[in-house]
Parts: structure tokens; C-alpha cells; sequence
């Protein structure tokens, strides 16, 4: 059996390169499997992770296993004081071997990971009708993966995109891989900036929250990133919308 290793370059040219259908199949493979996973008693088979903090350095072991294959990823995540300004904060590597224990292959997981985080927040958002305005907490891959995603899907539905980042840097690092990708040109239709408080930065970003279709957060923050009000009321009308978080839970 030949044994694969693909780099990081490897796994963003292949994601680079999904079509739109393409990530709709993608979402029912994950879809059948997280209903497998849940409804086939399949816990009794999944290892528990492994968490190790050494001087503020996570490591993560989560090995999983199927009735096909045996895997194990492995995480590592940095604490931000100790990044440069454009590393990334997480990174990881993922070996797949068959039942038996025999290698299959390898992978860098950084593109792969922040991929299919994403790519579960678009099960719900695969039927979502309104969609005009989007807004995004955060600017790391996932956040960019979200976006992404979303154009896929439904890119004729889409007219704005909001990043809501504290780093200006960051935040302008992602806009810039979005609209200077080859292989997915940003669509000329659909507006794309960074959130921008101007005076009121409470007022601006109520307003923003309120007028959004969805809101996806992408920001390990351990605190409220808004007063829960900016989602439970709106003046002459029943709040509409779709959120989706993704967290770090620490050890």
C-alpha cells in the first residue's frame, strides 16, 4: 500500500481548487459522518484526547478511529505573545492509518483543520435563505475559511462581508488573501471591509450585529464580544438570523 505525505502547499492547492459542488459534497460527507458518529454508538470506540501545557504551550493528541480507519491529529497552539505578527497560532498534523494499523499517509492539517471547522458551520447555512450581510468575528484561517465557504455556496446571495477584528493588521492581512486569491477571484458584487467604529465603537458594532444575516465568530475570546440584546431585539421586526461560533476550549 503506498504511503502519502502531503505538505501545506499540497493541501491549499487542493482546497484552493474546490468548486462549488465540490463543497457541497464535502458537507454531506461531514454531515453522514458527524449523524454516524452520534446515532451508531460510536463513542465507545473514540479514544479520549490528550491536553499538555508546558509553559503556555498546548499540545493536543486526539486520536479517532472508524470501522475503515484509525487516526490521530495532533495540535499545537501558541500563545499569541510568543507569534510574530503574521504567524500562525495553530498548528497541527494528521496520520491516517488503516484497521489494522498499517500507514496510509500523512498531511499537514493547519489549511486542513481551520477547512473543516468551517465547513461545519455550512451545514446549517447550506439552507439559509437571507444572506445579504455577513459578518465575521475574527481573522485567522478560520475566519477566512468561513468566508470562503460561504462565496461557494451561495456567492449570488451574498452583497457584504464585515470583518470584526481588534488587530487592524490581521484583519487587513485577510482581506488581502481573499481578494488576491487566483483560484477564487473575489466577486465584484460583494463588498468587502473591515469593521470600522469611527466615534461610537458600542453603537457601530449594535448597528452591524443588528443589520447582519449571519454572524459567524471565529475568535478564541473568552469574553462577551457583544451584549447578548444586540441578538434578542429589533425595533419593528422579529430577529432573523443565523450565528455560528467556533471556540478553543483550554485545559
Amino acid at each position: 500500500m503506498p504511503f502519502t505525505v502531503l505538505s501545506d502547499a499540497n493541501v491549499n492547492h487542493i482546497l484552493d481548487t474546490l468548486t462549488s459542488s465540490d463543497v457541497a459534497d464535502l458537507a454531506k460527507a461531514l454531515e453522514q459522518a458527524l449523524v454516524q458518529y452520534s446515532c451508531n454508538n460510536e463513542q465507545q470506540y473514540q479514544p479520549h484526547r490528550a491536553v499538555v501545557n508546558r509553559d503556555g504551550q498546548v499540545s493536543l493528541f486526539m486520536p479517532g478511529t472508524t470501522d475503515q480507519l484509525i487516526g490521530v491529529k495532533i495540535v499545537g497552539v501558541t500563545p499569541s505573545e510568543k507569534l510574530k505578527p503574521s504567524e500562525a497560532g495553530l498548528k497541527s498534523v494528521l496520520t491516517l492509518c488503516d484497521t489494522r494499523g498499517q500507514a496510509i499517509g500523512t498531511l499537514n492539517a493547519a489549511a486542513l483543520t481551520a477547512f473543516r471547522t468551517a465547513l461545519g458551520s455550512m451545514l446549517p447555512y447550506r439552507f439559509r435563505r437571507n444572506t445579504e450581510n455577513i459578518v465575521v468575528f475574527g481573522a485567522g484561517k478560520q475566519a477566512l475559511w468561513h468566508v470562503r465557504l460561504a462565496l461557494l455556496l451561495k456567492e449570488k446571495d451574498i452583497k457584504s462581508v464585515t470583518i470584526v477584528n481588534r488587530s487592524a493588521e490581521r484583519t487587513q492581512q485577510m482581506i488581502y488573501s481573499l481578494k488576491s486569491n487566483d483560484q477564487s477571484p473575489w466577486p465584484s458584487h460583494i463588498s468587502l471591509q473591515a469593521f470600522d467604529p469611527k466615534n461610537d465603537r458600542d453603537a457601530s458594532l449594535e448597528a452591524l450585529v443588528v443589520d447582519a444575516d449571519v454572524l459567524f465568530f471565529t475568535t478564541p475570546s473568552t469574553e462577551p464580544l457583544f451584549p447578548a440584546s444586540y441578538l434578542t431585539f429589533r425595533e419593528g421586526s422579529e430577529q432573523d438570523q443565523i450565528s455560528r461560533g467556533n471556540w478553543f476550549l483550554p485545559p
